[in-house]
């Protein structure tokens, strides 16, 4: 199970209906800025090349900002700290900017998610070699959701550096589990000998073929920006939250959310609540029945789990947005629960 980065941001935004109805009747709109870009610096808000927020760091959700609704230029300004010396011989950060149309009454989020740096090089890559006998049926999985079969000797390459796990079996033999690292610009070399099973002893499962390579982490995406609209208008149903799921990771493959209650810690129990969400969409608010449960991020081809949060407490009349992001230079996939609202007066 790999560990999950709990991060849980401030409450963002206190609201009522009539809140609402005044801030139709005036006009008025609100945004704020989630910085998902984890190799990026500092960010800065500029509405209309004005700034209106400094200084937000990665996994930061700022407070709503509330502006005139209409069209608008969000530019988003990687911080800088005065230089010392002479600073004209320094390119300053180039600013990511987004045109965008806000309605009256309407609350959004622009998330800025992406690489700031370009993407790593050949050089920074590895390959995996495996030897194996004929028939043999090996799975391997690594860093970033990286999910793929080899059924014969092979060489994998492109690999991002890590450990991977290799789990082979062939009919008539016991299946064995390997892990291996792959580092940069080097081949790592895996030679598979399985043990046959003794007389009258039945054969194990064969590993799952997980039907190719899942691994998106060459579609390497410079910083960019997605403005989503939040819902905070309505309420959950009686004695439940409101959970959304926006995945923000452009190296992590499409992903399956599933979500268990105390006690059901089998896969089989999993209460999948979100399919086949790939990068950058979200998935619209779902109900979900308030109180402790736990929710596993899973590679929607081969079911791998990617982060898992354990026992987490969902309160009644609350919405919620769940960020699914990945650091860059390791495998860490992190989903970040947020508070988005809590609802006032529910029936």
């Amino acid at each position: 199970m790999v560990a999950a980065l709990l991060v849980f941001l401030a409450l963002a935004f206190v609201q009522s209906a009539n809140g609402q109805t005044e801030t139709q009747e005036t006009g008025l709109a609100a945004v704020r800025l989630a910085h998902f870009s984890p190799d990026a610096p500092l960010l800065d808000l500029l509405v209309d090349g004005r700034l209106r927020l400094r200084d937000l760091n990665f996994t930061g959700l700022s407070s709503y900002l509330v502006i005139p609704a209409g069209e608008h230029e969000l530019r988003i300004q990687p911080h800088r700290a005065p230089n010392q010396g002479d600073s004209t011989n320094v390119q300053a950060p180039e600013p990511f900017v987004i045109s965008v149309t806000l309605e009256p009454g309407k609350y959004y989020t622009l998330v800025a998610s992406g690489f700031f740096d370009p993407p790593p090089t050949q050089e920074q890559l590895g390959s995996l070699e495996l030897s194996m006998t004929a028939n043999t049926v090996a799975t391997i999985t690594g860093p970033r959701g990286y999910s793929n079969t080899a059924t014969e000797t092979a060489t994998l390459s492109e690999l991002f550096p890590g450990v991977y796990t290799v789990r082979a079996g062939k009919e008539g033999y016991k299946t064995a589990s390997y892990e291996v690292e792959v580092r940069p610009n080097e081949t790592a070399f895996l030679s598979i000998a399985l043990q046959a099973n003794s007389e009258g002893e039945p054969s194990e499962e064969l590993p799952e073929v997980v039907g190719g390579n899942a691994n998106l982490g060459l579609e390497w995406r410079k910083v960019q920006l997605q403005l989503y609209e939040d819902e905070l208008t309505g309420f959950p149903p009686p004695g439940s939250a409101f959970v959304r799921v926006i995945h923000a990771s452009p190296i992590t493959p499409a992903v399956t959310v599933a979500l268990a209650r105390r006690g059901q810690n089998d896969e089989e129990n999993n209460e999948p609540i979100i399919t086949e969400l790939t990068y950058p969409n979200e998935a619209d608010y779902v109900p979900v029945e308030a109180g402790r449960v736990s929710f596993r991020l899973q590679g929607a081809t081969g079911g791998q789990t990617l982060t898992e949060l354990e026992n987490l407490e969902l309160h009644s009349g609350t919405i919620y947005t769940f960020y699914i992001v990945a650091t860059r230079d390791d495998s860490f996939v992190s989903l970040i629960p947020t508070v988005d609202a809590l609802l006032t007066g529910q029936p």
